[in-house]
C-alpha cells in the first residue's frame, strides 16, 4: 500500500519490484484485495501488482511451523496473518519490507526485516 499510495518508503518498494525480488504471500494478496475493494479499478490494480511481483510464496506446513516459532519469540502479540507472512519470509530466506508494528515485535534473529518510514 505504501507504493500504491505514494507514502514514505514507496521508492524502496518500487526498487524491490524492479529488482525482481518482490515475492508476495497469498495472505498479502488477500489484504491487498481487501484494501482495493471489489471495484473494476481494484481488480486492475491487483493485476498490475501480480504482474510486477516475482511470484507467490506458498503457505505450507513448514511456513506454519516458522510462523508458530515467530509468534512464540515475538516481544508482543503477532496476529496469525502477519505471522504467516513472516514465516514465509523466514523459510525462504527473504527480508520482509513492511510498515507494521506487529512485525517490529519480531526479533531480527527470527526474521530479516526492514521497516518503512511511518506515514
Amino acid at each position: 500500500m505504501a507504493h500504491f499510495l505514494k507514502e514514505p518508503g514507496d521508492a524502496e518498494v518500487a526498487g524491490v519490484f524492479q529488482d525482481g525480488d518482490g515475492w508476495v504471500t497469498p495472505v498479502t494478496w488477500l489484504e491487498l484485495r481487501g484494501q482495493m475493494g471489489r471495484t473494476a479499478m481494484g481488480e486492475e490494480i491487483v493485476a498490475i501488482y501480480r504482474a510486477a511481483s516475482a511470484g507467490t510464496v506458498d503457505i505450507t506446513y513448514t511456513v506454519a511451523e516458522a510462523a508458530f516459532e515467530i509468534r512464540r519469540g515475538a516481544t508482543s502479540r503477532v496476529p496469525i496473518a502477519d505471522s504467516l507472512i513472516a514465516g514465509a519470509a523466514r523459510v525462504h530466506g527473504m527480508r520482509l519490507l513492511h510498515r507494521d508494528a506487529h512485525f517490529a515485535a519480531i526479533p531480527t534473529r527470527l526474521l530479516k526485516q526492514k521497516m518503512l518510514p511511518l506515514k
